[in-house]
């Protein structure tokens, strides 16, 4: 039976069937049931030429606005310095609002978030290999700070475009622990001892997750300058460059770059 072509709910309906155009219902499954999923290059349609760009314009801001230099960042071996105005990117570049409106990270968001979500918040991450004596760089937590955790409402989300590999833990990547999003808390100490997970996936890949979901971040030990653009789709207001979702020519997306990274956060704008 071919619900969504009854047209009885015409505005899930379209949803559907831009999933299913997409080839993205497994990735929906992985969502609902682990709070994250990956989505590679070969569905979301990036190509080598667009990501070529995407880095660009992130070590190309990173770079300016830090006055760093990086022209090392595929064979860097030590950390980038903590950055500090890594948001608010698209005036920066076309191809950051191009990244928030990537059609697969776009049709995740409003899956999670509802059709109207809106974009509270956009940035960049790059880090390049970290001291031995730091196996974290960042603990567990989840990103919806004063919200109640739990329930079938995902209140935010966070998608990442990969701008640089991610293999094992050696690069670096954010850690997930599968299935927290259903925890209905924030995380406690112990939850560090779970069977966390490494995101995988390729340069070019979308990372997915649900602001409930709790992640972390490990040191990177490769010679390589990571980084991701990201966008955050939320239910929260955030005190950054929030961009409502109203029609298809909205300017925000989200993307997770080489060790140089881009993400961008949405939430619900139903409660917005």
């Amino acid at each position: 039976m071919d619900i969504a072509g009854k047209g009885s709910q015409p505005y899930v309906d379209s949803l559907v069937n831009e999933i299913k155009r997409l080839d993205l219902s497994e990735n929906v499954m992985e969502l609902e049931a682990y709070g994250f999923t990956v989505i590679p290059p070969s569905k979301s349609g990036i190509t080598e030429e667009w990501l070529a760009r995407l880095q660009k314009a992130i070590l190309t801001t990173v770079e300016r606005r830090h006055e760093l230099d990086l022209a090392d960042w595929e064979t860097r071996t030590t950390d980038v310095p903590m950055l500090a105005r890594t948001w608010e990117l698209i005036p920066e570049d076309d191809v950051f609002a191009e990244a928030a409106l990537q059609p697969a990270g776009l049709a995740m968001a409003r899956w999670l978030c509802g059709q109207t979500v809106a974009m509270v918040g956009h940035t960049l991450i790059a880090k390049g290999p970290s001291p031995a004596d730091r196996p974290w760089t960042q603990m567990l937590h989840n990103d919806m700070h004063g919200v109640p955790g739990g329930g079938d409402i995902c209140h935010g989300c966070n998608v990442s475009i990969l701008a640089t590999d991610y293999a094992s833990t050696d690069d670096g990547p954010t850690i997930l622990a599968p299935g927290s999003h259903h925890f209905a808390r924030a995380p406690m100490p112990d939850d560090m001892k779970r069977q966390c997970l490494p995101l995988e996936g390729e340069a070019g890949s979308i990372a997915v997750w649900n602001d409930f979901t709790c992640t972390a971040l490990c040191r990177e030990r490769t010679p390589v300058c990571g980084s991701r653009w990201c966008s955050s789709i939320c239910a929260h207001i955030c005190g950054r460059c929030r961009i409502r979702r109203t029609t298809e020519k909205s300017t925000s997306k989200s993307k997770r770059l080489v060790w140089l990274s881009t993400s961008s956060t949405w939430m619900s704008s139903a409660t917005s």
